[in-house]
């Protein structure tokens, strides 16, 4: 996207944003039910009427009390939301950076046009929209040019004054076929038109500066001789490995008899050793005690 259309998308943009944000402080003032003799609820209506009076008997609004709800102002701004997408599709189109994009935008821009007074004039037809408002007339008269050759294909469906138009949606899908189809072919055909030009790319060729004469070293550089010089390599004797003999001696003791082995160690034996005899509170030595307690000694 150039420059030049980024600027134009943006101050179509900016101008529909400005007039859907006025019609939407309208929508917003009557829902609340705010004071029609107030200075700024009079001077907002009377300001706003000239954006949404195109639309302003299409359908009839709902009241409740102070509160009203106008269809037709959010008609209103729905359509100045698509009005601006396809504004600005169809004036960038003529500002394409090459001739072969700018026909196929506008060729383009055409076929969205024709699809936009379709599906607005069968959606007209299916919520009887009132024919007594000027948008209504003209969305009307401007997509019989392309309805006409299927307004009899199909018989509509009536049902409560609301009109569902089964052609209008056959047309509508073979402007889109055709949409596709076209763009297609315009693409080929500008591809043979207008072929693409390769650049060659110019190469520049350097002179090459002779080559330069090396400049003298700064400190003089000592002769080299080419007499042969000597040179004495001191290697060491090898020393001779030197053996080691172990002299330490080991004794083995076989185990006593009765004895146990211990992670390869006999175990030493127990000395019992013998308890002297408790004597008694009245023994005598060399007596020995009466079998019962408290009888007389045994002599």
């Amino acid at each position: 996207m150039s420059e030049v259309q980024s600027k134009i998308r943006t101050i179509i943009y900016s101008i529909f944003a400005l007039i859907v944000g006025f019609v939407l402080i309208r929508i917003l003032l009557k829902i609340v039910g705010a004071n029609p003799d107030n200075e700024f609820a009079d001077f907002w209506y009377t300001f706003t009427d000239v954006f949404v009076e195109p639309w302003a008997v299409i359908y009839p609004g709902i009241t409740s009390g102070r509160m009203v709800i106008e269809v037709y102002a959010i008609v209103a701004a729905l359509f100045y939301i698509i009005i601006s997408i396809v504004a600005t599709k169809s004036a960038s189109s003529a500002f394409e950076d090459t001739r072969k994009m700018a026909i196929i935008e506008i060729v383009d821009s055409i076929f969205k046009a024709v699809e936009f007074l379709l599906i607005t004039r069968f959606i007209f037809k299916l919520t009887a929209a009132s024919t007594s408002a000027a948008f209504v007339r003209l969305i009307y008269e401007l997509s019989w040019i392309v309805y006409e050759p299927f307004a009899t294909l199909m018989p509509a469906i009536e049902f409560e004054g609301a009109r569902f138009e089964i052609s209008t949606l056959i047309a509508l899908i073979v402007i889109i076929i055709l949409d596709l189809v076209t763009e297609q072919l315009l693409f080929s055909l500008m591809d043979a038109m207008f072929p693409k030009k390769t650049k060659i790319k110019k190469v520049k060729f350097v002179q090459q500066a002779p080559p330069q004469a090396p400049l003298p070293p700064a400190y003089p550089i000592p002769a080299q001789s080419t007499q042969p010089t000597n040179i004495n390599i001191n290697i060491p004797p090898q020393q001779q490995p030197q053996t080691y003999v172990d002299r330490r001696q080991v004794n083995v003791q076989p185990p006593y008899q009765g004895q146990q082995l211990v992670h390869g160690q006999p175990r030493p034996v127990k000395k019992q050793v013998l308890k002297p005899q408790k004597r008694g509170f009245l023994s005598w030595p060399g007596k020995k005690r009466s079998s019962r307690a408290g009888g007389p000694a045994n002599s």
